[in-house]
């Protein structure tokens, strides 16, 4: 359709994936009367009109409710409509069906509900309720291009502010919508106008539209550029009567629901007819005023409610400065961490900012959490749109002369003690800027019952390889130097509060990020290796780490294979390290490959003086792996050959396969396994990751949302609900956890931005060795978290509570514990019916995830109170 002479794409054309023209947007425009907008700050609308108030260009909170999908006919049976939620032919590996069969057509997965545990009194559509939680966006509704998974997209909520100073001087104001499915308003709570739908009520929503023609479907099928979309509604213009309206601020709420299946279309996913999704194209609220007086116009300065999970861009506008102050909730465990920001938002530059965190008291008891367990951060960006660094000292001022404002992210951290007092703790986030009044941004923090281990004693097993070589080109020091190891200890500290089990030594040139070997050959020396740059990183790996971590030694690449003669070899050997003992040079210089004459000679040493040293700083021998970074394996006689000179070590690899045993290396089992881009199979019954019998890691490479299926990608511009969500799907997939993340793989990486790559594989051709990003961030002096990193710490510690509660089920010995073994089952089901539904419809964020930290805050009081049975007496 268009629009005073602009294009509206169709949403059927919006969710084709096929590039797109810009849209132009209808925007708000301020009002020199009775009516003050609530604008984009710093922007105008096309025309100009004063009369529009909201309208689809203005940032609305955004709320997504996600369930299978609506086509459920009579004929279909429960388990026909589980496997198109699945997006798949089939079961696929490790699906098990819920043990009660419920009734058709009852399905219904939620990603979460809008009210949550700090809705407030009113409901989601009153102007008093919260909706901090939710996301913000502007419209249209899904944003267009969006990689959308439209058969379980359900339903769209959005909410927005607008002023009026005298109600009685505007007449009438009008509200009208274009959206498919159907749609209702309300204002200030008041149910305005509803169509094609059943009326909503206070406690009673529609659970879907009426159903389109299938005409509607026939002709979707013939949809050009341009055309007309079938499945496009229209509502209004609607009247807002007088008494929906008060003096001030009020408060508008769509609510736009999918279609109910049309009957006697038995296919209607076909391509040529395909389903009408949820979606809002426009939305116009228009006020004529007669008569009226002047008001002052919104704050410039202003601190806005962020979820942690939401993504917020350099060029974002901030929102709406016409919604309630901001205030930051928070959940943690006992010894756990929990984070959330505030969204600073300026007309001019913000300078001199500094935030503070005040005394954090327990509203009962009026005990405080110490002034260490607070951190605050400065949001920042790493020549990248998005905010990702977490800074001590905040980033420089931003001058912004162009149509958006300075926004500035500020991040709240607690690191709850493991003796605080469960329960709700309140204190306020203090904020000052140059010329700028000060700001006040209440901080409610509840802590749970349950005590978190800490995180050398997590289960859930994390994989992160650390480049001492790329800290050193990025930071311009010597390697090996004072300043240098001062850098791997700061990464490394960062590493071992995630608990990490996996650390990579890399034996060759040019493997996970290091231009050089961990070990020097000498040349002209008494001895054959100089292992100096190997002990000052055992020694960091240990101090930071642990000794229990799996030393994975990568000592093998394809090159390895093939002898010196083969004419099909098409890159140089591999090589290691070289140090004259003379001038003390180093220079590379190849290695024996295994099985070759010497290779023994050459090799043993090397592997046999790693592992005394790692034993003499309390490593098992066992703890040694051999590791190539590459999805080919060694042949059965290099396999061989390894295992005479290193019998005590096991392989790690990485792999394509998802077996229900260890993939062989030559006769020897792996120890090891990292299985990029499978399918997760997940599961409503019982599958205990934990339990796997080797250390069978999800190695999260693949593509998000793909049809048919379920592969997490933690790629830089993945959701942050992902990075959240990934280590317990990973457990309810039956995995021990995640493997190949990389901690510091920065731009100096083989010419990656951020992606983990081996300089000889990239020469080879054989693509890239992990498709992960960094985890920290490129700070002035050194590595720090980024907003990533912080989620994934969060993440770890939910998985830790559902290894906690599933331990207890699955032992009868500790069963007793649980005085209602069904509420916790159902519980942890309910999280696996939310990655079930959700995991392609992540883009969203916060918006997608709904409020999160109610499903936390569950899951840490069941936990909490299945720890306290076990210590009674």
């Amino acid at each position: 359709m268009t629009s005073r002479g602009a294009m509206m794409l169709t949403p059927t054309q919006l969710f084709r994936p096929m590039p797109l023209p810009r849209l132009r947007r209808w925007l708000v425009a301020l009002s020199a009367g009775a009516v003050t907008a609530a604008p984009l700050q710093g922007q105008m609308g096309a025309s100009g009109d004063p009369r529009i108030l909201v309208d689809t260009g203005s940032v609305w909170r955004t709320f997504y409710t996600w369930r299978p999908s609506a086509q459920v006919h009579d004929h279909l049976d429960w388990r026909e409509a589980m496997r198109q939620v699945r997006h798949s032919a089939g079961p696929p590996v490790g699906w098990r069906l819920p043990p009660a069969e419920p009734p058709r057509g009852s399905l219904s997965i939620q990603t979460g509900r809008p009210g949550g545990r700090w809705g407030g009194q009113d409901s989601w559509h009153g102007s008093g309720y919260d909706d901090s939680g939710w996301g913000r966006s502007v419209g249209p509704f899904p944003p267009p291009g969006t990689p959308l998974a439209a058969r379980t997209l359900d339903a769209i909520r959005l909410r927005a502010q607008f002023r009026i100073e005298d109600p009685a001087a505007v007449d009438p104001l009008l509200v009208e919508l274009e959206y498919v499915g159907g749609a209702a308003v309300w204002v200030n709570g008041r149910l305005v106008g509803w169509a094609d739908m059943a009326e909503p009520t206070r406690r009673l929503e529609p659970t879907a539209a009426s159903p389109y023609p299938a005409a509607a479907y026939r002709a979707a099928g013939a949809v050009r550029w341009g055309a007309e979309d079938p499945f496009l509604r229209r509502l209004g213009p609607v009247p807002i009567p007088a008494p929906a309206l008060r003096p001030g601020t009020n408060t508008v709420a769509i609510l736009v629901r999918r279609a109910a299946p049309t009957e006697g279309l038995s296919d209607p996913w076909r391509a040529d007819r395909p389903m009408p999704s949820v979606h809002v194209a426009r939305i116009r609220t228009e006020a004529r005023v007669e008569r009226g007086r002047p008001v002052t116009p919104p704050p410039d300065w202003r601190a806005y409610a962020a979820s942690p999970l939401e993504r917020i861009a350099v060029s974002w506008a901030a929102g709406n400065p016409l919604e309630p102050p901001a205030r930051i909730r928070l959940v943690a465990p006992r010894n756990g961490p929990a984070s959330g920001q505030t969204l600073l938002h300026a007309t001019i530059p913000i300078r001199n900012l500094r935030a503070e965190m005040g005394p954090v008291v327990h509203t009962t008891s009026g005990n405080a959490l110490p002034e260490s367990a607070a951190r605050v951060r400065y949001a920042a960006a790493d020549g990248r749109d998005p905010f990702d660094l977490l800074l001590d000292a905040p980033p420089p001022p931003r001058e912004t002369p162009g149509p958006r404002n300075p926004v500035q992210p500020v991040w709240v951290t607690f690191d709850v003690p493991a003796d605080a007092e469960p329960g709700p703790y309140e204190g306020d986030l203090r904020i000052e800027a140059e010329g700028l009044p000060a700001l006040a941004v209440p901080v409610h923090l509840t802590v749970g019952a349950w005590t978190a281990p800490s995180p050398r004693a997590f289960q859930t097993w994390l994989g992160i390889a650390q480049s001492p070589d790329i800290l050193a080109r990025t930071y311009g020091v010597a390697p090996w130097s004072d300043e240098h190891l001062a850098l791997v200890d700061r990464s490394l500290g960062l590493l071992g509060a995630l608990g990490v089990n996996t650390a990579a030594l890399p034996l060759l040139c040019d493997v996970v990020g290091n231009a050089d070997s961990l070990a020097w050959r000498i040349l002209g020396g008494d001895e054959d290796w100089d292992f100096r740059p190997a002990e000052a990183y055992l020694d960091r790996l240990a101090a930071h780490l642990g000794t229990r971590t799996l030393l994975a030694l990568h000592v093998w690449n394809p090159s390895l294979r093939y002898p010196a003669a083969d004419p099909l070899r098409r890159s140089r050997p591999p090589q290691v390290t070289a140090r004259d003992a003379v001038t003390g040079a180093t220079l590379p210089q190849p290695a024996l490959r295994f099985g070759e004459p010497e290779a023994e000679a050459f090799w043993a040493p090397l592997i046999e003086g790693i592992r005394r040293r790692a034993v003499d700083r309390g490593w098992e021998a066992s703890s040694l792996v051999l590791a190539q970074a590459f999805d080919a394996r060694p042949d059965d006689g290099q396999a061989a050959f390894a295992r005479r000179v290193a019998p005590y070590a096991g392989w790690s690899v990485r792999t394509f396969e998802n077996p229900p045993v260890p993939p062989r290396v030559g006769d020897h089992p792996a120890a090891h396994t990292a299985t990029a881009m499978p399918d997760l199979p997940l599961t409503r019954g019982e599958v205990y990751g934990w339990e796997a019998p080797w250390a069978r890691t999800l190695f999260p490479r693949g593509r998000l949302g793909d049809r048919g299926q379920r592969r997490p990608w933690l790629s830089m511009s993945a959701p942050l609900g992902l990075y959240r969500t990934v280590p317990e799907m990973s457990l309810a997939a039956g995995y021990r956890g995640l493997d190949g993340l990389g901690a510091d793989f920065w731009s100096t990486s083989a010419g990656s931005s951020g992606l983990l790559i081996n300089h000889n594989q990239a020469e080879e051709g054989l693509g890239l060795l992990s498709a992960v990003p960094h985890l920290l961030g490129r700070g002035h002096d050194g590595p720090v978290a980024t907003i990533r990193y912080e989620m994934l710490r969060q993440g770890l510690v939910e998985a830790e509570a559902r290894i906690f509660l599933e331990q207890r089920l699955r032992h009868p010995e500790r069963r007793a514990s649980i005085s209602n073994p069904d509420a916790v089952r159902t519980l942890l089901r309910r999280r696996v019916d939310l990655y079930l539904t959700a995991c392609e419809a992540a883009w969203l964020q916060a918006g997608a995830w709904g409020l999160w930290d109610d499903r936390a805050w569950e899951l840490f009081e069941m936990a909490g109170r299945v720890q306290a049975q076990e210590a009674a007496p």
